[in-house]
């Protein structure tokens, strides 16, 4: 980026983000920034929250625009990703949050924070990695249509309502271990581009993973399932563990699509209709794991 390009670059930059001006003027933003700093930003961020999803995504796309390209200095892509980024980490959310079809445009983070009312995600768009850590959800949670396009981290979060999570796209990593939902949770239909990690999890409603895609390895292993389960439809490319998984109602795999290997180990199950066959149409069947399933299956 030549001289011009940059002061270009730094013109539009500050217009967006008025309150950065003053900061760039004295040089005060150090690295990592200094809390001052931090809570400017976010001041500024609950301001476009409060004035809803236009205001948002207008900012969120002109900061998109605006992303350093590989000539960029790093000063600019400093700036950039401190800027861009959200922090609601450990906030009290005391009323039902709509945040539907907002763009996150860089690292965005819930982590330890309590939605104590119903919460809409539907369709929003989190560019860079999500962090949901030790997130409490006390009212309904919606994020169908969501698109995480990089990890996005749900371990020990707490789900005390139903969970609506039906066509959602996750392009990178997920992990959700130690997840706990009290109710039910719905992920029919989403796509997982890399490997989702659901271990140790305890899912205490039904669980709804029918017509779901994993393109990577998936793994379920010492999570319980107290509810039904459904993996009808489901695509299956690569590992599927459910190593010490305990079905205690019945779990339902008919029509799924079974592409790589699977571990059943030391798995436990009320009714399993359909397992057994997806298993045996799997391009890479184990005779192993088949007897093991037989002999667990309880009619």
């Amino acid at each position: 980026m030549n001289k011009t390009s940059s002061n270009a670059w730094w013109h539009h930059f500050c217009q967006l983000n008025s309150w950065v001006a003053p900061c760039v003027a004295v040089q005060a933003l150090s690295c990592p920034p200094e809390s001052d700093a931090k809570a400017l930003r976010d001041t500024w961020h609950n301001v476009r929250l409060n004035q809803g999803v236009g205001c948002w995504n207008n900012w969120a796309r002109a900061m998109l625009h605006l992303i350093p390209g590989k000539e960029s200095g790093a000063i600019e892509r400093f700036y950039w990703n401190f800027v861009a980024s959200v922090d609601f980490s450990g906030r009290l959310f005391d009323k039902s949050l709509d945040m539907a079809g907002f763009i996150f445009p860089a690292e965005t983070r819930f982590d330890k924070s309590q939605f104590a009312s119903s919460v809409w995600l539907n369709d929003v768009r989190f560019i860079g990695p999500c962090d949901f850590i030790a997130a409490e959800f006390c009212g309904e949670t919606v994020f169908e249509g969501a698109a995480f396009q990089e990890k996005s981290t749900f371990d020990d979060a707490v789900f005390r309502c139903p969970v609506q999570m039906r066509n959602t796209s996750f392009g990178g990593a997920v992990s959700m271990l130690r997840l706990r939902s009290l109710s039910d949770i719905w992920l029919a239909g989403s796509n997982f581009f890399s490997t989702a990690d659901f271990r140790s999890s305890t899912f205490g409603g039904a669980v709804g993973l029918h017509r779901c895609h994993f393109r990577h390895a998936v793994y379920f292993g010492d999570s319980r399932f107290n509810d039904t389960a459904s993996f009808e439809q489901t695509t299956f490319e690569e590992l599927a563990d459910f190593t010490g998984v305990e079905f205690k109602s019945r779990v339902f795999f008919e029509d799924a699509k079974i592409m790589g290997h699977t571990c059943f180990q030391g798995t436990t199950f009320n009714d399993a209709p359909g397992l057994a066959a997806a298993i045996q149409l799997s391009m890479k069947p184990l005779e192993t794991e088949l007897t093991l399933i037989r002999t667990r299956l309880v009619s």
